[in-house]
């Protein structure tokens, strides 16, 4: 995994974010960048990125998980979306409902990578714009 972190000045305003490769073998290659700004760190592993809405500490869970899917997986979890009552398309993916205080939000990069990303309901949005993804090809 290769890891990256920038902080950019605007203006008056500085930003800080975390970038890397998520499952770097062949076409599931995705690079996702992570805006720290207000103190959210991220925890980067392969196929997987953890933000936290403070410190990382031991015992401490996530505050939103982004995983990396097998495309039968994304079309499962896809399938159940579009089966939720509540299911929203915006942002190039879908928003929907995984437990009573927890969203989900699915989508797919050049039909190639699969991605689900989990935070809880007030909060997912916001989530999903943190993060920016792309194909590492």
């Amino acid at each position: 995994m290769v890891l990256s972190l920038a902080t950019c000045e605007n203006g008056n305003s500085t930003s800080q974010a975390a970038s890397g490769y998520l499952d770097q073998a062949g076409d599931d290659a995705v690079e996702v960048a992570v805006d720290l700004s207000g103190g959210w760190p991220v925890e980067l592993v392969i196929g997987a990125a953890y933000l936290y809405d403070g410190e990382i500490t031991k015992g401490k869970e996530a505050a939103a998980v982004l995983t990396t899917l097998h495309k039968d997986v994304y079309e499962d979890h896809l399938e159940n979306a579009m089966a939720d009552g509540n299911q929203k398309e915006a942002d190039g993916g879908v928003y929907y409902t995984c437990y009573e205080n927890e969203k989900g939000y699915l989508t797919a990069l050049n039909d190639a990578v699969f991605v689900r990303i989990t935070a809880d309901k007030e909060n997912i949005e916001a989530v999903v714009a943190r993060i920016s993804l792309s194909p590492a090809n």
